[in-house]
């Protein structure tokens, strides 16, 4: 598609609207919050550049940047790294959604503006869209399962088979899927016919064991808690294979800004909350891979938006492998109050396993929401956007580079990007974005 010399804000408004962390870059002390509402801890001024690109995404011109202060407690735009690619959307600027609280804590009485953690089963604000009028864990009028034509996600009672941390790759299996890479799923869900107490695992479903959730990304409960056992009323977010997202959450949002995704848990059975898919996962654009030429496994954990909003959903890449990022089509991908979004990747350093990696973690460990880098990726307008940002909760370097290049002599990326010693593009500290024109993008691991 064509662009002709429009002027765009460095928002990532489109593709990288969920690229920035969290965090805020002031000390942090461990925080409270009633349910995985958005807010913040301070409030953080962002400064945008305008840059003009013409067809091809390259830089026309770079106006002067524009200081713009982001108020507490309401989600922001996601600032890009300075001189970067800008993805060309008219929209305003998309919010990057809060993170999610820690789970397991006790509420406390914190100061103010201090968002508290959150332990599971907590109540918060009641989504408008929750089911009304449910008996809790009480199936009524069960439906009798319909046969289907070909072959649906196969159920199975809550999986236990990958979620011992070995500090190898022992039980990768479980979490590598089903499907070859972008082969379409063969088997269609049918609603009202896998029990709430099972996963539906296959068709690109893989089951995230170590949450203890039964295999459950992320559980929102219809008494506004979250965590547990997928029970009636709940949404139950699930995740999926590397290269893939999921297809299913509600067009009815809770109007606090939270986001909720998944199966709907309705008499005893699980429902698809978007019909217009047939799968639960579907492929994102081509245009991105990660290749791991280190001597360790790199563990890449991806936030399960919507939904519980954290990062669970793991891409491990093996050393000498190569595997896709979900790059997601920001067209069609889930619109946070109309705005586009896109995926948003945590990366941990060499050897930590994903079951202690891809999950919300606590402050100084230096994993899951403390993980050194975050990768983000979108497409828009026939061009993806991949970016390297740092964490501001950790700055501690990771103990090995990257690179983004083209993947091949027929791929072709505008702007550079690297990281290196904790330093970008040099001696960088704000990340940085390519944009792909052509091909696929590929982020190399390497010492």
């Amino acid at each position: 598609m064509k662009i002709s010399s429009t002027a765009v804000a460095l928002t990532l408004t489109g593709a990288l609207a969920l690229a920035l962390p969290y965090g805020v870059d002031q000390s942090y002390s461990e925080t409270y919050t009633v349910g995985h509402k958005h807010k913040r801890a301070v409030a953080v001024e962002y400064v945008y550049r305008t840059i003009t690109v013409d067809g091809m995404g390259h830089p026309i011109n770079d106006k002067s940047p524009d200081t713009t202060p982001t108020p507490t407690d309401s989600p922001s735009p996601s600032p890009p790294p300075p001189n970067s690619p800008s993805p060309p959307s008219p929209s305003p600027p998309a919010p990057s959604p809060s993170p999610p609280p820690p789970k397991d804590t006790p509420a406390k009485d914190p100061p103010k503006d201090t968002p508290k953690d959150t332990p599971k089963d907590t109540p918060k604000d009641t989504p408008k869209d929750t089911p009304k009028d449910t008996p809790k864990d009480t199936p009524k009028d069960t439906p009798t399962p319909s046969p289907s034509s070909s072959p649906a996600p196969k159920a199975s009672p809550s999986p236990d088979s990958d979620n011992k941390p070995s500090g190898d790759d022992s039980g990768l299996h479980g979490i590598e899927g089903d499907l070859s890479l972008f082969a379409k799923p063969s088997g269609a869900f049918v609603d009202g016919t896998i029990r709430c107490d099972q996963f539906p695992a296959g068709q690109g479903v893989i089951p995230i064991d170590w949450l203890d959730f039964g295999g459950w990304s992320g559980i929102e409960n219809p008494d506004t808690s979250t965590g547990g056992k997928c029970r009636e009323g709940s949404y139950c977010s699930y995740a999926c294979q590397s290269g893939m997202c999921k297809t299913q959450w509600p067009d009815d949002q809770p109007a606090d800004g939270r986001s909720s995704g998944g199966l709907l848990c309705k008499n005893g059975y699980l429902y698809r909350t978007n019909t217009k898919h047939d799968y639960l996962c579907e492929w994102g654009v081509d245009k991105a891979i990660v290749v791991n030429q280190l001597d360790e496994s790199v563990s890449i954990c991806g936030t399960d938006y919507p939904g519980s909003e954290e990062m669970v959903i793991p891409t491990v890449v093996r050393p000498g492998a190569t595997k896709p990022l979900t790059v997601v089509d920001q067209d069609s991908y889930y619109k946070w109050r109309g705005l586009k979004t896109s995926a948003q990747y945590y990366v941990n350093d060499l050897g930590v396993h994903w079951s202690e990696g891809c999950l919300w973690s606590k402050p100084g460990s230096g994993v899951g929401n403390w993980a050194p880098m975050n990768f983000g990726a979108g497409y828009v307008d026939g061009i993806a956007y991949v970016s390297l940002i740092p964490n501001p909760n950790n700055r501690t370097p990771l103990s090995y580079n990257i690179k983004i290049v083209p993947a091949d002599e027929h791929s072709s990326i505008n702007g550079e990007c690297s990281y290196s010693n904790g330093k970008y593009n040099g001696d960088g500290v704000d990340g940085c974005t390519v944009g792909v024109t052509s091909g696929k993008a590929k982020i190399v691991l390497y010492k």
